[in-house]
């Protein structure tokens, strides 16, 4: 521990740093990717990872948010809490696992199926276990455990296309593999503090956080998803796998609110609870900044980046980059203020920006995509995420009185 002590103070750094190496990872495998696999192979990747996250926050049963709100309540009885999220969950694994074997059914595509759903779960457990990592500041052992589930599946993937195979399912297994991993040791982890055995009063406090919640997460990344998914609909995953590569070069942008974001949270809600508001907006509006920058530059190097990750088949997408770049960075503005209602604990209107960002995604996307192509999903999704930014603003400002942007700093 005292190595993580240590690393409490600049946390934010190193949540940067090693960002920065997960985000590198698949910097250098996208293009092996591109130039390997067809247009077609690259679409079912992009459907898939566009669809872990949801089916994971799904079978969680949003668990992972309520992990954060009881540290910040009960941090000792924090491992007797993971137990019996942990208990939960695997009863959910082997429901799962039971429908499969039942009723098959199809996801992306039939090589993908089984493994989605066993990934979803593990990954849903795993989210559990890295939300307490990272709301305890325990910031080593969360980034080793978050660099091993993002990035060796794509360092496999890579030696696999040039030794094996160049089917895309292999990242799939990939994902499993390291899943079952990081479970086990999370399992010993939880195990060794839990102490007594299953308690009701856990899974109230965890239903009652996190039930409010899942509309909204579900929301966010229903938003973030429904796009590939429409114009996998209206279309084939030849359009997919373009769209998808141009969000993937916009999403560079997400490294860097995405990685800080890990250290804003716990920064945000305990200055929240010491009502420090000036402190809060100080260094909010030094992140926007920053941000904007960030954004401005991938805007002007969008060419390169498209060229250094791809090849010139991927270049009719430069024109779409932009809209999305600017529609993260709504993005991101809602992450800022998000922050405020979960800690006043008004679930509902925690919830709202990201269900009604998600509805104004959905109906945009189902009237523009047959009309103006496949390219007008990054229109709508930039709508979406100001919508959502613009809902959580109101909010902010409105309900619960706290200016984080514009009030005095000092």
């Amino acid at each position: 521990m005292g190595i993580i002590s240590k690393l409490k103070g600049k946390s934010g750094v190193y949540y940067l740093f090693f960002e920065g190496v997960v985000k590198l990872v698949p910097f250098f495998a996208i293009p092996v990717f591109t130039n390997n696999w067809t247009k077609e192979e690259f679409g079912k990747f992009s459907l898939y990872m566009s669809i872990i996250p949801v089916l994971s926050l799904t079978l969680s049963l949003g668990q992972n948010v309520s992990v954060k709100r009881f540290y910040i309540d009960y941090p000792r009885q924090m491992r007797g809490f993971l137990f019996n999220l942990y208990a939960v969950g695997f009863i959910v694994f082997a429901a799962v696992i039971l429908l499969e074997l039942a009723l098959p059914f199809d996801i992306v595509a039939p090589e993908y199926t089984r493994v989605l759903l066993y990934v979803g779960c593990l990954f849903a457990l795993i989210e559990m276990y890295l939300s307490y990592l990272q709301i305890s500041k325990q910031v080593l052992l969360y980034n080793i455990f978050y660099f091993a589930r993002n990035s060796l599946p794509y360092i496999s993937t890579v030696i696999i296309i040039f030794t094996l195979s160049d089917r895309s399912v292999w990242f799939a297994y990939g994902h499993l593999s390291v899943g079952v991993v990081i479970v086990l040791f999370a399992m010993k982890d939880v195990i060794r503090g839990a102490g007594a055995g299953f308690r009701k009063k856990y899974l109230k406090f965890s239903l009652g956080i996190a039930l409010p919640v899942i509309p909204a997460v579900v929301s966010a990344f229903l938003l973030s998803m429904s796009d590939r998914y429409m114009i996998a609909y209206f279309y084939t995953k030849t359009e997919v796998a373009e769209y998808s590569f141009a969000y993937t070069v916009a999403s560079i942008l997400s490294m860097t609110f995405l990685a800080t974001n890990k250290a804003w949270q716990p920064f945000i809600l305990e200055n929240l609870k010491r009502k420090n508001l000036p402190r809060i907006r100080k260094y909010a509006r030094y992140y926007t900044l920053f941000v904007l920058a960030a954004m401005l530059f991938m805007i002007l190097t969008r060419k390169l980046w498209v060229l250094i990750l791809s090849n010139e088949s991927y270049l009719v997408i430069t024109d779409i980059i932009p809209v999305i770049l600017v529609g993260l960075f709504f993005y991101f503005l809602y992450t800022v203020l998000s922050n405020v209602a979960f800690y006043h604990k008004k679930m509902f209107l925690f919830s709202l920006p990201a269900i009604i960002g998600a509805v104004v995604n959905i109906a945009l996307n189902y009237f523009m995509l047959p009309l103006y192509g496949y390219k007008a999903a990054a229109w709508t999704t930039a709508a979406s995420y100001f919508t959502e930014f613009a809902v959580i603003f109101g909010i902010t400002y409105f309900i619960f009185k706290e200016d984080i942007f514009f009030g005095r700093s000092s």
